[in-house]
């Protein structure tokens, strides 16, 4: 789902584009939530006007939303994908120090 959209992102050049994501294989009896984000941003990547992907699962420290992406526009839209409902292995009080410094805890 877009959880948000803002007209902050960075100038894109007129032929920028991300690099393709290759589509997963989404035909298993369980599909990872990783896999899920892959196929989305496979789809995405490949949009019209659409100029870089930052995939949060890739990052080496990823967000409190763990899976999704933020897409920028080449027309100065940034908008952010979130992929709800995944577990996480982490518990509740290790993911939010992931993202929340620890004098605020």
């Amino acid at each position: 789902m877009v959880t948000g959209a803002s007209g902050v992102a960075p100038a894109a050049g007129d032929q920028e584009q991300p690099d393709p994501v290759p589509v997963p294989d989404l035909t298993t009896d369980k599909v990872s939530v990783g896999a899920l984000e892959q196929a989305l941003l496979a789809a995405v990547a490949t949009a019209p006007g659409v100029a870089r992907l930052d995939r949060y699962s890739t990052r080496s420290a990823p967000p409190a939303v763990g899976f999704g992406a933020t897409i920028d526009c080449a027309d100065g839209w940034r908008l952010f994908l979130s992929i709800g409902g995944a577990k996480s292995t982490l518990d509740p009080q290790t993911r939010l120090r992931a993202v929340t410094a620890e004098t605020a805890l």
